[in-house]
This record gives structure tokens, C-alpha cells and sequence, in this order.
């Protein structure tokens, strides 16, 4: 057994078998005089900054410090992903702040179970953690001791209801079955919750009494610059829909409406498809990296794009991130007429196949309203959805403004 003795820094040596059977109080109590005695080593400059903290002479990998004199501020980040919500929610917007020589930002590795230590946040000079679905069990742990060692603004970042994941997500066996729990526990040690919806930010707003909102943007330059063209008359309309692989009842519900719909419209699904058509009813396109998402979807030459979602809290606190995407590239949409979706040139419709059959028939028939419905939804999308535009929204945020 080894044990831990406060001196002159801090020492490992072994302990007596007395020791472990000492009372949990004291245990308890030597804890906190460690946490106490380890403090004065977080601001030491004698160990060189390019080696790691957990492994002698070895270069530090995962949390090595920043590589430039500190002249703006810095922002020590964590997203689970650099495709997805992690992107969205943390890669895009620091990269962009960090390109305009706002900030100076490092993001830790997205592996749940590699998290700093209080003394690696400290050798980085980090002035803010912008932290994004922080809720693992090793993540919550090291909360705890930032929380108690450093004095650093932390903001929480989410961006779906995880406590209402519905069963058909792919991703909600991999939720725990204590998630409300660990979302309070980790909102608890933030100075500001920051999440993409005011859906979202009503139910998270049990969890914490500062919940700010700022929507998902999209960066311009990633994006093909785009104006709406009226599709042939007499041609069959492109319709689509692009997305990942956890909608499956968001989209089984289309079936009748591509299968009566097939004299005028050409189906066009990118990511994942309605399962029980036949090959030839539709067109699919597989999924593609982040990078090359926006061209792709581009270049698929739709007219019209579909937003479909069911019914259920999970979906009506969600951002209306694809209706932006579709925006982005002048594509009329029809979309589920749910409250992710509403405040938007969208056209809204309750799930019912006969009403977008009807919709589409419209298009069809009356191709300058396709047209202008297309320049609609290009100009929400230009006016409100350009992250380059609203910068200022997350320094306010992380409190840099």
C-alpha cells in the first residue's frame, strides 16, 4: 500500500498495515490536506513546460501548453467530436474567435477518460473552459478538482435533451441511466450554461440559473457560395434530405410519400435512407467527412430538402441547425412543424403524408413559389446564420467582451 504525506511538496512512501484500517473520517480528512499541501506546486516554473506531468522525460501530448506568449486570452476546450455537436458547438466557434485574434484556444483530447489535471490547466494559463457534454464519470472527478484548485470561468456547453433521448437514437444506449443526475453535478460547478435552443434552455433551466442561447451558425467559407436557380420546368423535382444514421423514425414515416410521389419527384438521400423502399425509388448517397459535407450536399442539385422529425421533447429541443444548412445552399424546405423549427421561411407541416404530398405537388406546379421560397430560405440563412457575423455572442459567453 502506498500513502501520501504532506512536506516539503508532496511524497509517496509506504504505509504501515495500521494505516488502512484508519477511520473514512480521517481519510477524509488527509484528502483535503493533500488537495491543500499539492496547491503551492500548480504555480511552480522549475519543470519544463514541453514534458509530461504523469510521465517522467516523456513530452507532453495530450496537454501541452500553448506555444506562444500569452497576449490574448485562452480558452481550454473539450469536444466529444470534430464532426458533429463538438464541432457545432466548440470546434467551429473557437476556431473562428481564434482566427480573428480574439482568443488563443487548445482543445484537449476527445477522449472521455484523458482529462487534465488541475496542475496541466494551470501550466497552460487557461483563463476559461468551455466544456461540452462533460458528464463521464472521469470528467465529473476532474470537475471537482478545478473546481476546487483553480479559479477559472467554466461554462457547460449542450446541445441536446439527453435526459429524453428517444429509443430509436442510436446513441441512447450509450446514455446512462443516471444522466440527470450528472448534468446537475456538472452545471453545479459552472459559472454559465451556454446550448443552442430556447427548448433546450426552458429544460435546462432546472439545472442552473444562468443558461444562455446561441443558435448554430455555419462558418461562410466553408460553405459554396449559392444563389437559387429555378429548376427546368417539366423536370422532376431533386428532393432530399441529408443526415446521420439515428432518425430512423423520423424518416420510416416518408415511405407513402415517396412511393406516391414517384411520377414528379426524383428522392434523394444522403447518409441514411426510409428503410423498406425498393433500390430504385430513390437515390443514396453514403456519408462523407465533415469537410466535404457542405460541396457534396451542393452538388447533389436538389430543389427541395425535407426536415422531418416526430414527435417528442427529445426532437422539439433540438436547434434547427439542418435548416440553416439546407438554407445555406437556397433549398425551399419542408419541415416537421415542430418548435425547433418554427421562426423560419421553412414551410411547416404536421406528419401527415397526404399534406406534403400536397406540398410537393405545389412545387411541382408553381415553379417561380419553389423559386421563391428558395431565396426565402437563402436570406434567413444570410441574415441571421453566419457565425463570422455573430462572433461577439460567444465572447460574451465566455466572458472576454
Amino acid at each position: 500500500a502506498m500513502g501520501i504525506f504532506p512536506g516539503q511538496g508532496v511524497h509517496k512512501q509506504g504505509l504501515p498495515t495500521g494505516n488502512l484500517h484508519r477511520p473514512m473520517a480521517s481519510l477524509a480528512q488527509q484528502r483535503k490536506q493533500v488537495i491543500k499541501a499539492a496547491n503551492h506546486l500548480l504555480d511552480t516554473s522549475l519543470y519544463p513546460a514541453a514534458f509530461s506531468c504523469r510521465k517522467t522525460s516523456e513530452l507532453d501530448l495530450n496537454f501541452p501548453t500553448f506555444k506562444t506568449p500569452k497576449r490574448l486570452p485562452r480558452v481550454v476546450a473539450y469536444a466529444p467530436d470534430d464532426w458533429s455537436s463538438g464541432y457545432y458547438r466548440i470546434k467551429s466557434p473557437l476556431t473562428a474567435l481564434a482566427a480573428n485574434n480574439h482568443i488563443s484556444a487548445h482543445f484537449l483530447p476527445s477522449e472521455a477518460r484523458i482529462t487534465a489535471t488541475p496542475g496541466e490547466l494551470n501550466r497552460m494559463q487557461a483563463d476559461v473552459l468551455l466544456l461540452h457534454h462533460y458528464y463521464a464519470d472521469e470528467q465529473l472527478a476532474a470537475l471537482i478538482q478545478y473546481k476546487k484548485q483553480l479559479n477559472l470561468k467554466t461554462v457547460i456547453s449542450t446541445d441536446d435533451l439527453l435526459t429524453h433521448m428517444p429509443a430509436y437514437n442510436n446513441y441512447q444506449s450509450h446514455i446512462p441511466e443516471d444522466i440527470e443526475t450528472r448534468i446537475k453535478l456538472a452545471c453545479s460547478m459552472a459559472d454559465t450554461v451556454v446550448v443552442s435552443s430556447d427548448a433546450l434552455a426552458n429544460q435546462m433551466s432546472q439545472f442552473h440559473n444562468n443558461i444562455r442561447v446561441i443558435p448554430n451558425r455555419l462558418i461562410r467559407a466553408a460553405w459554396p457560395e449559392h444563389q437559387p436557380t429555378a429548376s427546368a420546368a417539366g423536370s422532376k423535382l431533386r428532393v432530399g434530405w441529408a443526415g446521420a444514421g439515428q432518425h430512423r423514425d423520423d424518416l420510416d414515416w416518408l415511405k407513402p410519400i415517396i412511393e406516391q410521389t414517384q411520377a414528379f419527384c426524383q428522392w434523394v438521400f444522403f447518409g441514411d435512407h426510409p428503410k423498406g423502399l425498393q433500390s430504385q425509388q430513390f437515390e443514396f448517397h453514403q456519408p462523407v467527412a465533415l469537410h466535404q459535407y457542405p460541396e457534396y450536399l451542393n452538388n447533389l442539385n436538389l430543389d427541395v430538402a425535407i426536415a422531418p422529425l416526430v414527435d417528442n421533447p427529445f426532437n422539439h429541443a433540438k436547434s434547427n441547425l439542418k435548416l440553416i444548412e439546407y438554407g445555406a445552399l437556397g433549398l425551399a424546405v419542408i419541415a416537421s412543424d415542430i418548435q425547433a423549427y418554427q421562426n423560419s421561411p421553412a414551410c411547416l407541416l404536421v406528419n401527415q403524408s397526404e399534406l406534403w404530398i400536397e406540398q410537393l405537388q405545389q412545387y411541382n406546379q408553381h415553379r417561380s413559389t419553389l423559386q421563391q421560397h428558395r431565396l426565402a430560405m437563402h436570406q434567413w440563412v444570410s441574415q441571421h446564420y453566419w457565425l463570422d457575423d455573430y462572433l461577439d455572442q460567444w465572447l460574451n459567453v465566455l466572458g472576454l467582451d
